[in-house]
């Protein structure tokens, strides 16, 4: 599964308003069975069986920025911990400053929704997430 994560409030506030931002030392990876919108709501995260949101340092170890500089793309595999119930319909990723809570700093929807029972694994492969600023 590969997804573009093109919702940026938080930077757009920094760039465009002159808000502080200071950048998390890790980024938490989520899963949501429908839009989080554009408040960026945590009211659609899976909340059942296990699931917890997989934490990913920000550095370049973890992050790639293409040659264009309009892509920054994951170096590693995101995988999430074994579901011991069924988490529904996957539809959208997010990218969130904690483990819990927090803000959402960006999110999008899947190129490919993906249901996901008990005992199975959710994962992104190295490349697999694509956060592009169009």
């Amino acid at each position: 599964m590969s997804v573009v994560i093109t919702n940026g409030r938080n930077l757009l506030s920094y760039l465009f308003e002159g808000t502080g931002y200071s950048l998390p030392a890790t980024y938490y990876i989520g899963l949501a069975t429908a839009s989080p919108t554009s408040a960026g709501l945590f009211t659609n995260e899976v909340a059942v069986g296990s699931y917890a949101r997989v934490a990913v340092p920000n550095n370049s170890a973890n992050w790639t920025v293409s040659g264009t500089l309009s892509q920054a793309i994951n170096d590693n595999a995101v995988t999430f911990v074994e579901s011991t119930a069924s988490w529904g319909t996957i539809t959208y990723v997010f990218i969130a400053d904690s483990l819990t809570g927090g803000t959402m700093l960006y999110y999008g929807a899947l190129s490919t929704t993906r249901a996901v029972p008990i005992a199975t694994t959710v994962y992104f492969p190295a490349g697999g997430l694509t956060l592009q600023v169009a």
